[in-house]
């Protein structure tokens, strides 16, 4: 196959890991690529939702130039801590010593302002309210026909649309998801919170959980999980959040009450048992499309942005087939490790037995650090090419 610089290339997705993409492209000299996104805005996506940018991320960022700007924006973080109902820590990560070992701070953010950060610095042209249908093969080129009947071609397509990726559904459609059996909800709430500085807590109650962290002088970032108990309901109100977590800390319910009603975003909880190939004749999947997880690691977006540094750097080096060889063999198997990982972290931190409750709050509270620790580089780690 040719040289990159010789072909076309179509990114379909412009979340976090298409827009890095196209930013890692463009820094390396290459603008012979397009993108296309589904939604009426470029990032209609992106509104009433935070993001943890953990090292990996940052490492990353840094490479491209945008570390110092995304800090800036956001809100450093130092500790991340789970604890019971009433804001008792049961396990504290101390996060700084990974700061000091990757040259780099752990950021809490808003997403639509990560999406403006890197955006802004991108040239290639954006067509939007383009939903993707097929790609079928025409003359040795890749046709790709859109749901208002448009027709594109190109030499590669990156499919970056996500959990439903379109791309992966055309040229995987063998992946299956897994129901986590948990709904999600997402909100930002205006409030100016005096406490919890530069910290992530998440509450472990029964069967049910609720994440928060600053993201800036004004706003705090939640997440709110449940077990789905039969039903698949997921829109829910202001006053139905308040039942369902007031026997939590009275300030979870404060963050709840200073949050616009239709402003938070609800999720079915997906994943699935990631590929072992994540590309086939001219298509490459990342972030999402390739390896969904489950929410409980706060890596999704830090995967799909690591995808995107490495799929840059393949094709800088390689022709494009043996670029995605190579891409396919460096990330498959970490991405695998944490879509794992973040199920069995899902299941235990969603417990909904009284018994079983209390013996895994008691084994979080005597956990090594070094087990901890070990896990956590494993995690944070960044391959060089």
């Amino acid at each position: 196959m040719k040289n990159i610089n010789e072909l076309s290339m179509s990114i379909v997705g412009k979340g976090i890991g298409g827009l890095t993409l196209a930013y890692a492209l463009e820094r390396a000299g290459y603008n012979n690529f397009k993108i296309y996104e589904q939604s009426k805005t470029a990032k209609e996506f992106a509104k009433g939702s935070g993001i943890i940018l953990a090292c990996n991320a940052m490492q990353i960022m840094k490479k491209l130039g945008l570390h110092d700007e995304i800090q800036r924006q956001g809100h450093i973080l130092q500790r991340m801590n789970i604890t019971n109902e009433n804001l008792k820590v049961l396990s504290r990560a101390n996060i700084r010593p990974f700061s000091e070992l990757y040259n780099v701070n752990t950021v809490a953010i808003h997403r639509e302002k990560l999406h403006d950060i890197i955006s802004s610095k991108i040239k290639s042209e954006t067509f939007l309210r383009k939903r993707l249908d097929k790609i079928n093969v025409e003359q040795s080129q890749l046709n790709m026909i859109f749901e208002d009947d448009t027709h594109r071609q190109s030499d590669i397509i990156i499919g970056a649309d996500g959990l439903n990726s379109k791309v992966r559904n055309n040229c995987f459609p063998e992946v299956k998801f897994r129901d986590a059996g948990q709904i999600c909800w997402r909100g930002i709430a205006n409030v100016e919170m005096t406490k919890y500085q530069h910290e992530l807590n998440e509450i472990w109650g029964k069967g049910k959980r609720f994440g928060f962290v600053k993201i800036n002088k004004h706003q705090v970032y939640w997440y709110a999980l449940r077990n789905k108990n039969n039903t698949n309901s997921s829109i829910i109100t202001i006053d139905e959040l308040n039942d369902l977590y007031s026997d939590f800390h009275p300030d979870i319910l404060d963050i709840i009450n200073s949050t616009e009603e239709e402003t938070i975003t609800t999720r079915q909880v997906l994943d699935f048992k990631t590929p072992v190939k994540w590309h086939k004749k001219g298509v490459c999947l990342i972030g999402d499309a390739a390896h969904a997880m489950t929410p409980n690691l706060g890596q999704g977006a830090c995967q799909a942005i690591e995808d995107a540094y490495i799929l840059s750097e393949c094709l800088k080096k390689y022709k494009s087939d043996q670029a995605f060889e190579k891409f396919n063999e460096i990330r498959g198997n970490k991405a695998s490790w944490i879509v794992e990982r973040s199920r069995m972290f899902g299941k235990m931190s969603q417990i909904n037995y009284t018994a079983a409750i209390w013996i895994r709050n008691a084994i979080m509270s005597v956990v090594p650090s070094q087990l901890a620790y070990r896990d956590t580089k494993k995690i944070l780690d960044i391959y060089s090419l």
